[in-house]
């Protein structure tokens, strides 16, 4: 009888214990309340528009110039001795330089004007500025230059760049003066400069 009392109550134990475990399984447990986790977004900067200033080169066009060779920078005026034909040595430079500058350019020509002072015949003046045109026409020659180049006249005592009747007049208007048609005045007073340089 005992044994069958301590059975009953041992089932009766077992039940009871699986009955709370039954419980505690249907029960819920709070964890209380929770609010919703937001999803957050990266905040975005809105970027400034950045103005870029592009410089476009100026291109200037550049004017195209021809080149017009230039006689020599010179006196182109040729004194003389009094009733001579003879050229000094003072006026070796410019004879070169002269001669040079008709070589390098062919296409100029250039006119030797002879005169003289008043002293002598008209005659004889004018005989002797020609003969001073062509003296100076000899020296071009040997120099280089090409007859058809050159040109010569004599105007004898007919255009005094001094007018007064002295040495120093004289001296003035026993002469040769070297012309450049189209680029030099009438240069028969003898101040006319022309350019020229030395190569």
């Amino acid at each position: 009888m005992k044994t069958n009392f301590g059975t009953k109550i041992f089932f009766i134990m077992m039940i009871a214990s699986l009955g709370a475990c039954s419980a505690k399984k249907n029960e819920k447990i709070d964890f209380g309340e929770q609010q919703p986790v937001e999803k957050t977004q990266p905040e975005l900067v809105k970027a400034e528009p950045i103005a870029i200033e592009v410089f476009e080169p100026q291109v200037q066009p550049v004017p195209i110039e021809e080149s017009v060779p230039q006689p020599p920078e010179l006196s182109h005026t040729i004194w003389f001795d009094t009733n001579s034909t003879i050229i000094n040595s003072q006026h070796e430079k410019a004879l070169r330089l002269h001669s040079q500058f008709l070589t390098n350019n062919p296409q100029f020509k250039i006119v030797l004007q002879g005169h003289a002072d008043e002293r002598g015949s008209d005659e004889f003046n004018y005989k002797l500025g020609l003969q001073r045109s062509l003296a100076i026409k000899a020296a071009l020659l040997a120099r280089g230059v090409t007859d058809n180049q050159i040109s010569v006249e004599s105007y004898g005592e007919k255009q005094p760049v001094v007018m007064q009747s002295d040495e120093r007049a004289w001296a003035q208007n026993r002469r040769a003066v070297l012309l450049y048609p189209g680029i030099s005045a009438s240069a028969t007073s003898g101040s006319e400069q022309i350019i020229l340089t030395e190569q």
